[in-house]
């Protein structure tokens, strides 16, 4: 099983705060075809792009609806990358009075989580 983490450019205290593991052995799941596994790796990330868009959305036509059909969308994204802080922050984006704390929480974690799979996407 592979396990990646954040290597983004920052200081090291940054780096220990930021520190985000993921567990998923992307190599199982593909049966070790790079293509299959580059293909899940960019629908993982097209998915939290998809939820924050969603959220957009949902916040300016005052329609929590976008947001819930994303989020059933990407569930099973959500259940693989197994992250409670992005669990607890989607919650905190659903509620309709959630601000502009709870968004850019959300990118700060989709941000990570993308360096994370981009890290370990075949070339190709």
């Amino acid at each position: 099983m592979s396990t990646f983490e954040v290597t983004k450019r920052c200081s090291a205290d940054e780096l220990m705060k930021s520190r985000r593991i993921i567990t998923i052995d992307f190599d199982q799941f593909s049966e070790n075809d790079p293509a299959f596994k580059r293909q899940m790796i960019d629908l993982m990330i097209e998915n939290l792009e998809e939820l924050e868009s969603a959220y957009y959305q949902s916040s300016n036509s005052n329609d929590p609806s976008f947001l819930s059909k994303a989020y059933h969308k990407v569930k099973t994204t959500l259940v693989m990358l197994n992250d409670e802080e992005l669990d607890a922050v989607i919650e905190d984006l659903k509620n309709p009075d959630a601000g502009s704390a709870a968004i850019s929480h959300y990118k700060k974690i989709r941000a990570e989580i993308t360096s994370i799979l981009l890290a370990d996407r075949p070339e190709g």
